[in-house]
């Protein structure tokens, strides 16, 4: 008997070809994010390319100021110049400024770009002009805060609409709209600041902040660095000079007269003044030991014995046999009464600050050495010391003497 073939009740698998169209969408969406990603690769490299160049650009400037500063010998000013110079070309802005720190005022100490002669003939914007800016305008804000102050447009400014002298000034003359103020600082201490402008009402970036930052504090490194060196130029030279009168003193035996010259070219040079008089006590009055710096058709004007009225410093000096100074010999009560030779140290010689010293021999006074500036300076304590030191030198064999 033969068995019958049994058949499968499963059914048969059909064959079902998936749809093509899901794989043309991915491939299309890959294409797309390929593209994105190529775009987005040249942004970036276009970005970092561009930062490269950047950061090339600020390090070569950072170079070039150090290089100023080594080489500018206690010069800030070449140091201030170089500086403005760079943050006015990497912020691309059109000027730029930088006004030291005197107590509660800024002196102006330096300027870049060619800022117009009509807005340049305000006081603040000359060298050396000693200006005290209102609380509201950035120089005032970054003294109290320490901090940058950025405004991208001055004329949205309070300052500007509410008319201040200088905001409008600043738009209207001198076609500044943008500005950014920077602390220089040494230990928190605000030294300067220094200002960037801009004709276009663009906001300054975060980079352009920090590039300036970088240079205000080589610009205090400068400024320390400047008076490291002038102190040792100036330790040197109270050494030159105190060499050169003691050397005097010790070839001229018996002879005063060198010695008082030699003191006192040494006094006015070192004091960066102009004239010296060493004066001689004679009675009640004091007459000329040397002269030094006064022009030979002018030394008649010097009085060949002067009895100083009791308003004069000489006066004031002989009464307390002390240091007495004078900024400026103008406003002197004695210049003011018309005191001869006062008036003559002024208006025929043009001296306007002096410095007397007493020269004193066991506490009596026996002389004084009087130094003159042209220019309203008040003499530093060194200075002051300086003199003080020349005017106890003597011989050691013999004492100055009162002129008989």
């Amino acid at each position: 008997m033969t068995r019958r073939g049994t058949v499968s009740r499963k059914p048969a698998k059909t064959q079902h070809r998936k749809p093509t169209w899901p794989k043309r969408a991915d491939a299309a969406k890959a294409a797309r994010q390929a593209n994105l990603s190529v775009s987005d690769l040249q942004e970036q490299l276009k970005r970092q390319t561009r930062e490269l160049e950047e950061a090339r650009e600020q390090q070569a400037a950072a170079s070039e100021v150090l290089r100023v500063i080594s080489g500018s010998m206690g010069e800030v000013s070449r140091v201030f110049e170089a500086m403005l110079a760079n943050a006015v070309r990497l912020c691309g802005a059109s000027y730029g400024a930088l006004w030291l720190c005197e107590r509660d005022a800024f002196r102006a100490a330096a300027f870049h770009g060619d800022l117009p002669p009509a807005y340049t003939q305000a006081p603040q914007w000359r060298v050396g002009t000693l200006y005290r800016p209102s609380s509201a305008l950035p120089i005032a804000q970054v003294a109290r805060t320490r901090k940058p102050v950025l405004i991208s447009d001055i004329r949205a400014d309070r300052t500007y609409r509410e008319g201040h002298p200088l905001a409008v000034s600043v738009v209207e003359i001198g076609g500044i709209v943008a500005l950014m103020a920077v602390p220089m600082l040494k230990e928190n201490e605000l030294v300067g600041v220094v200002v960037i402008y801009r004709k276009e009402a663009i906001a300054f970036t975060d980079r352009q902040v920090e590039v300036v930052q970088s240079f205000a504090a080589q610009a205090v490194i400068a400024i320390e660095n400047a008076r490291l060196v002038n102190e040792l130029r100036e330790s040197l030279q109270q050494q030159t000079a105190t060499s050169d009168v003691l050397s005097t003193i010790s070839s001229s035996p018996g002879d005063l007269q060198p010695v008082f010259e030699a003191m006192l070219a040494n006094a006015v040079r070192v004091c960066d003044a102009q004239v010296g008089i060493l004066w001689r006590r004679e009675g009640d009055g004091f007459r000329p030991g040397a002269i030094h710096g006064v022009p030979p058709n002018l030394t008649g004007v010097v009085p060949t014995l002067w009895r100083p009225s009791p308003e004069s410093m000489l006066a004031q000096m002989e009464r307390t046999q002390e240091v007495a100074q004078v900024a400026d010999a103008r406003l002197t009560p004695a210049y003011l009464s018309g005191e001869a030779w006062p008036v003559a140290v002024t208006e025929q010689l043009g001296e306007r600050s002096f410095l007397v010293v007493p020269m004193l021999r066991e506490g009596e006074l026996i002389g004084a050495l009087q130094i003159f500036r042209k220019e309203v300076r008040p003499f530093s304590a060194k200075h002051v010391a300086l003199v003080e030191n020349f005017a106890k030198h003597r011989d050691r064999d013999r004492e100055y003497a009162p002129a008989q």
